[in-house]
């Protein structure tokens, strides 16, 4: 296979295990050993997903495995068996064993023979790099694997066989001519997908049969060539799906959070302290309490922080070094979007110290929450993390100029902070539950909750593209942040100390998908500095609209000359949105109910959710009153506002400008046919708190 230029830095990983011939040879005049004295071909291991057959793992015999000082020997690798028809341009080699991080070898390649330095005790994985176009099959596969959910099951193979075994190569951009299918996706895979060419490379391997059996995963730091800060020298923890968990592991858990919750609320690695350190409700402050950032940029990086520092203090209390905190993947399989059974059953907070007696009881007696609530897809469709401007969605919130703790009026929230994280908090809160307030981390789902959007942060900058963390901005990189780790003692970390959960932190989740982005330098991989005007309100409605048990629709008066405009938009491609702001939301107390939110709905749909192509968001209720209860905050008498990118709805829906109506459905939760007691629960449902909108203004944001 011919080999042109290296448009990326990934290897592409196989699935077929190969014996080579190998030999083992020392320096000077020293007899030359035979490989088969030391290592044996072994099993791949599970964070390695191979496409092509250019991979073979070894083992040490057992033989080999004694409990002395590691012995390293210069080990030959003969590469012809694995190499076929293929030429090899690199080749990694990378130690590896139960209890220790990928640690990649230098390698001295000449001809078919690789030469590298081994330790006789531990496994090592030979992976080659087969040229431009079989890496970039593997980032495409990586980046589809990334958006997750978003993706139908049916469609994956679909996808996977264009990508892999197509007759021919052709760039990622012309997907859809060739899938139509993706076109209908709540995402736009334009804005995942890199504009590579990718197609056959002779080696297809079985992967064109088996396509997404499993996450695949690779290990970030067989990249030794340009990863840099590798090997890491320490154990990596792996956080995992909670609905993975063994009955051991969970027995660990519970034993972590009975200690933690056992001491005094003054000590703070206790579970009380903790959860005040994100917001106090009622009582005093105590040292660095009542700190969480909401509603702008810093949320993901706060939260990072707390959650890797609360994971260490109850890794201690629970008395397994190996430990790591869970995580609750509710949007990606429809079975796991209840509350997981450990933290339900048994529902004694005497007995269980997962379950927490003040959540709503539909959840806690075992409903799934709604699919529409925890949908990322509005937010894995951006590509900017953050942005300036009022009016322009961004992932991660606006920027602002100092930490914000529940700031009021709130700058901006990021689309995953409206969806899925306040929803989560909202409806697992219920009218007055924990985790509708401020000190949410009481009820043990919190970390689970978070744990997820962290996860969710690593998965969206791995759909690249342009997706990157704001590292130009000092606030966001060099603020620093205080927290208290394992032993009581008082820590700090900086937004530029959590950008690598693996080489920074320590950890990653089981299924991360590998992030290649800031390895790669090309214009077509780097985000665009993009500058919008201030936003020209079109339209606005001042109507107040109380939501309730059934749908409300509210039409929003459009002037002639907006029309005009609004049509204008619609034809400009990518330098102009539509803007569709709520302001003034207020509620008395937690709501319980989030509201799915469409434009220009039909009255005859039947039961629209977040797959309906009318669908633009949500409205969940968390934070929009101060932590303490209050309406408005510091003193402000203005309620919440939420904005939401509207444009490509609008232009799906062949919006005109004729007619211009919002509508608000509540969402509920996924009951089994069978729970007839979860059923009258949910017909039962309605809002507390008396939630309401005071004014729908449209606005349309011109690029500069």
């Amino acid at each position: 296979m011919k080999i042109s230029r290296e448009a990326g830095l990934l290897l592409v990983f196989l699935s077929t295990l190969i014996a080579c011939g190998c030999a083992t040879v020392q320096k000077g005049d020293q007899a030359t050993a035979r490989a088969q004295e030391y290592f044996e071909p072994g099993p791949t291991p599970p964070e390695v997903m191979p496409f092509y057959d250019e991979i073979a793992t070894f083992q040490p015999k057992s033989v080999s495995k004694h409990g002395g000082p590691a012995i390293a020997k210069a080990v030959q690798l003969d590469l012809r068996s694995l190499v076929r028809d293929s030429k090899v341009k690199q080749v990694v080699v990378a130690a590896f064993d139960e209890e220790w991080w990928y640690e990649p070898k230098s390698v001295t390649l000449s001809g078919f023979i690789a030469t590298v330095q081994l330790d006789l005790n531990k496994s090592f994985i030979v992976a080659l790099d087969l040229g431009e176009v079989a890496r970039n099959n593997y980032q495409a596969i990586t980046q589809l694997n990334a958006a997750g959910g978003l993706i139908p099951g049916t469609l994956k193979p679909k996808l996977c066989q264009v990508v892999l075994c197509s007759p021919d190569s052709f760039p990622l951009e012309r997907m859809s001519t060739r899938v139509p299918e993706v076109e209908k996706l709540p995402f736009d895979v334009g804005n995942v997908l890199p504009p590579f060419p990718v197609g056959p490379v002779n080696r297809a391997g079985g992967i064109c049969d088996k396509c997404f059996d499993r996450e695949p995963n690779i290990v970030p730091c067989l990249l030794w060539k340009w990863c840099g800060g590798f090997p890491i020298a320490r154990k990596i923890h792996v956080r995992r799906n909670i609905y993975t968990l063994s009955p051991a592991t969970i027995t660990t858990l519970r034993a972590g959070v009975a200690a933690m919750k056992a001491r005094p609320a003054s000590d703070p690695t206790s579970w009380w302290y903790q959860a005040k350190m994100h917001a106090v409700d009622s009582g005093t402050a105590l040292a660095l309490q009542d700190q969480c950032q909401h509603r702008q940029f810093l949320f993901f990086s706060w939260h990072r922080m707390f959650v890797y520092y609360f994971e260490r203090i109850l890794r201690k209390a629970s008395g397994d070094p190996n430990f790591a905190q869970p995580y609750w993947n509710y949007t990606d399989v429809a079975s796991q979007g209840a509350i997981p059974e450990a933290y339900r059953l048994p529902a004694d907070e005497a007995l269980n110290p997962l379950y927490d007696s003040t959540r709503a009881p539909i959840y806690n007696g075992g409903a799934s929450l709604p699919p529409s609530d925890v949908s990322y897809a509005s937010a894995f469709n951006l590509t900017n993390f953050t942005t300036t401007t009022s009016g322009v969605s961004s992932f991660g919130g606006r920027t602002v100029s100092g930490p914000m703790h529940f700031p009021w009026p709130p700058p901006g929230s990021g689309q995953i902070e409206q969806s899925p994280h306040n929803n989560v908090h909202n409806d697992i809160g219920g009218a007055a539950g924990n985790m509708g307030s401020g000190e949410s981390p009481k009820d043990p789902v919190f970390w689970l909750h978070h744990s997820n959007i962290d996860r969710l942060w690593k998965r969206w900058i791995a759909l690249g593209n342009g997706r990157s963390n704001p590292t130009g901005d000092s606030v966001w990189m060099s603020h620093v942040f205080t927290f208290f780790d394992e032993n009581g003692n008082q820590v700090n970390l900086t937004g530029a100390q959590v950008l690598n959960t693996v080489s920074q932190l320590g950890y990653r989740y089981d299924d991360d998908p590998f992030v290649w982005w800031p390895l790669v330098r090309g214009p077509s991989l780097v985000a665009e500095q993009r500058m919008f005007r201030d936003p020209e309100v079109l339209a606005a409605t001042k109507t107040p609209v109380r939501l309730g048990r059934e749908r409300v629709d509210v039409p929003v008066p459009l002037p002639d000359e907006s029309r005009a405009r609004i049509a204008t938009t619609m034809k400009a491609v990518g330098n102009e949105k539509l803007t569709l702001r709520l302001k003034d939301i207020r509620y008395d107390a937690p709501v319980g109910l989030t509201y799915l939110l469409f434009l220009n709905l039909p009255s005859d749909a039947k039961q629209p959710d977040h797959t309906h192509p009318n669908f633009i968001g949500t409205l969940g209720f968390f934070g929009g009153m101060d932590h303490k209860g209050h309406q408005g905050h510091e003193g402000s008498s203005a309620g919440q506002t939420e904005e939401y990118d509207i444009t490509r709805v609008a232009r799906r829906i062949g919006l005109s400008g004729e007619q211009f109506r919002v509508t608000a459905i509540p969402s509920l939760p996924t009951v089994p046919e069978a729970r007839e007691d979860l059923r009258k629960l949910r017909d039962q449902m309605t809002p507390h708190g008396n939630p309401r909108f005071e004014e729908i203004e449209v606005l349309r944001i011109v690029e500069k």
